[in-house]
């Protein structure tokens, strides 16, 4: 039927209010009899109506070709099914196709007409199969310009969909084909004839971030904490490219993942961490050990997704991600050799910014980041002396990421130099206690990061390559000859500086009076090195340079 009358629906233009207001009418057997006789070829109106009865009708045959009587213990019978309907599906999607091809659709008919009949077919047929395929077939085949001005009323179906229906790659898809359409430049050219403009500068972002909060609500614990770092990776990714910059989303999303894999309420936990960052720091360890209690557990799948989406901001933000409240709090869900890796991704993401570090208590956490770079697991690191401020939340930290005398809550090996087992496990050689090369362009990263630290401040300056050593000391034999050597040279570059500040070299006037430039000029030298020629002549035992120098000071 749908083939037969695909050049024979109508579509001239009609009202989007005589559509919503013949839409019931219209839903049970097409328009009234006095609209029929006023307009006997039929407007937009009676083809929707049409189409969408068939698809409704036909999205019920299909779904129940699967509940169809037979042996449903059969495994192959239960696939047999599934591929013939995977077969049909295309008969039922081509519904949609129509509805999207009429000229007289406009987006107000779209939004209050023909979207919210789609999706409360969607949710009552209860078929994951059906859902997931149809969410999509919304997403493809319509104008992104209704999706912009529709977007509330399509995300907030999602949270209702079937367990089984992958969500994450529903919410992609819209993501990236709105993604796609800011970025085209020629949306800002010409009238904005259907209000879209006014509709872009809608906060798409806040719509995601409500649909992904209220998925993991719905489905709590069910939800595989890998689909957990998908979803907000892929709204962490859509941020970045739709509002770059806004280190508030970032944060938002970082947050979110955290919460969602301690298994609390997202909003509560976003709550409860922004009024400690007010200042509200009550009961903070009676809240620590509860966290650790109710960690999800991460399969290798998790963490490397994980790992994925700590190493996204990176590229952009470089060292500012210390400026992100719960940074930190992810990577103490990462296993040792992955913290590694994203200490890898941020060193080499400081090295290509080439920005000169400054701050103190910045440096400090980039150093608690880094410090599967710097020690092994299971060395005890420095005492950081003090709970102000963000050397306290450095402690904090670094307590909280296993950097202690003990083994690391995430298992793995520990590394002990006496031992030529753990030695090769570590540095990944098969045997002996070569290191590999990957250790050495770790350690080439960490050293190079010291080159990186200055301050116009001296006393700035030496508090930086203080708390380098501080961190770098415990690194042990094997690495002190690669990061502990800048230490060193930096400090004495350091050393000059302050020479010269403090021992400024003083000049003696030179000689006045006419045609005594060329005396004027040789007279000019440095007092210090005057002193040191005195000095070098006394030892020397040349009573006559002696004398002259006394002499000159007489």
């Amino acid at each position: 039927l749908l083939q037969a009358t695909r050049d024979k629906l109508p579509d001239r233009p009609a009202s989007a209010k005589k559509m919503l207001e013949g839409g019931d009418e219209a839903d049970e057997g097409g328009e009234s009899k006095e609209e029929a006789d006023r307009d006997p070829k039929g407007t937009v109106s009676d083809a929707v109506s049409f189409v969408l009865s068939n698809f409704v009708e036909m999205n019920k045959l299909w779904v129940r070709i699967q509940h169809m009587p037979g042996e449903r213990s059969n495994k192959e019978a239960r696939k047999r099914r599934e591929r013939e309907r995977n077969e049909l599906r295309l008969l039922v999607g081509t519904n949609l196709v129509r509805l999207s091809q009429l000229d007289g659709v406009t987006s107000d008919v779209y939004g209050t007409v023909i979207l919210p009949r789609i999706l409360d077919q969607i949710v009552a047929c209860r078929d994951p199969l059906a859902q997931a395929y149809l969410m999509d077939c919304i997403i493809q085949v319509f104008p992104d310009e209704f999706h912009i001005q529709t977007l509330e009323i399509f995300l907030g179906v999602c949270p209702k969909l079937r367990e089984k229906v992958n969500i994450r790659t529903i919410v992609q898809s819209m993501m990236e084909r709105l993604a796609n359409y800011y970025a085209d430049a020629s949306l800002l050219e010409g009238e904005d004839t259907d209000g879209i403009k006014g509709a872009v500068s809608v906060d798409s972002f806040q719509m995601f971030d409500n649909c992904i909060c209220s998925i993991f609500e719905a489905r709590g614990t069910s939800m595989p904490p890998k689909e957990v770092i998908r979803l907000e990776t892929v709204l962490l990714n859509f941020s970045l490219r739709c509002y770059p910059g806004r280190m508030d989303h970032i944060s938002r999303c970082l947050g979110v993942c955290a919460a969602s894999l301690r298994g609390e309420d997202t909003n509560a936990a976003i709550a409860a961490a922004t009024a400690a960052a007010n200042g509200e720091t009550g009961g903070e360890e009676s809240k620590a050990a509860d966290t650790v209690a109710a960690r999800r557990n991460l399969d290798e799948a998790a963490i490397d997704e994980l790992e994925k989406l700590l190493s996204i901001p990176l590229d952009s933000l470089a060292l500012k991600v210390l400026e992100l409240e719960h940074y930190s709090d992810l990577l103490t869900f990462l296993p040792w050799d992955n913290r590694r890796q994203v200490a890898v991704v941020m060193l080499k993401a400081v090295e290509t910014s080439g920005r000169i570090l400054t701050d103190v208590n910045q440096i400090e956490e980039l150093f608690s980041i880094i410090t599967p770079l710097i020690r092994d697991e299971g060395v005890s690191g420095p005492d950081d002396g003090g709970k102000d401020g963000h050397v306290g939340r450095t402690a904090d930290l670094m307590g909280a990421l296993g950097i202690s005398k003990q083994h690391s809550q995430f298992g793995g090996q520990s590394f002990n130099e006496g031992d030529p087992k753990a030695v090769g496990a570590a540095t990944g050689g098969g045997g002996g206690n070569v290191p590999s090369a990957a250790f050495y362009d770790e350690q080439v990263l960490v050293a190079k990061l010291i080159h990186l630290l200055d301050h116009d401040d001296t006393d700035v300056a030496y508090r930086m390559l203080a708390v380098a050593k501080k961190h770098l000391g415990t690194g042990g034999r094997r690495r002190a000859p690669h990061t502990l050597a800048p230490v060193a040279f930096s400090a004495l570059r350091l050393l000059e500086r302050i020479k010269a500040l403090e021992f400024p070299p003083l000049l003696l006037p030179t000689a006045a009076g006419a045609g005594a430039e060329a005396e004027g000029e040789a007279s000019s030298v440095p007092v210090l090195e005057e002193v040191d020629v005195s000095v070098e002549g006394k030892e020397d035992g040349d009573e006559g340079g002696g004398g002259e120098e006394e002499g000159d000071g007489d």
